[in-house]
């Protein structure tokens, strides 16, 4: 009996990455305060099919869920979804920052927070 999901990718190649990627998070303090999570990416996990996927490989494993990259000029981005500037508007998209003076790239707007949803974007109040 295989303990793997059947919607688990089948990977066919692991390359080193380049240093100053890493998978962001969202850390909760006690106080209700968030802060980001970095996690580094230390190589990227390339499906074995005709796509190549790359999928972001930290301490923690692969990564196969959706999730936010941060890249080495700073920006953070969900692959082929949305982009942030920075990680504060990215915080801000996920509607956990108290000003609403950081806008994201795509003009302001919250991004689905559903790996599964549609690319529809919820407007921001």
């Amino acid at each position: 009996m295989s303990r793997t999901p059947t919607n688990y990718p089948k990977f066919g190649a692991i390359i080193p990455a380049y240093p100053g990627f890493h998978v962001l998070d969202v850390a909760y303090r006690k106080d209700d305060s968030v802060e980001p999570s970095r996690h580094p990416i230390v190589a990227w996990a390339l499906t074995a099919d005709e796509f190549l996927i790359p999928y972001p490989v930290t301490l923690e494993g692969v990564q196969i869920d959706c999730c936010y990259i941060l890249q080495p000029d700073g920006t953070v981005e969900r692959p082929g979804i949305d982009r942030s500037d920075n990680v504060e508007a990215w915080l801000c998209g996920l509607g956990l920052c108290s000003s609403k003076a950081n806008k994201q790239s795509d003009g302001g707007k919250t991004p689905d927070q559903s790996c599964q949803g549609t690319q529809d974007d919820v407007a921001r109040d």
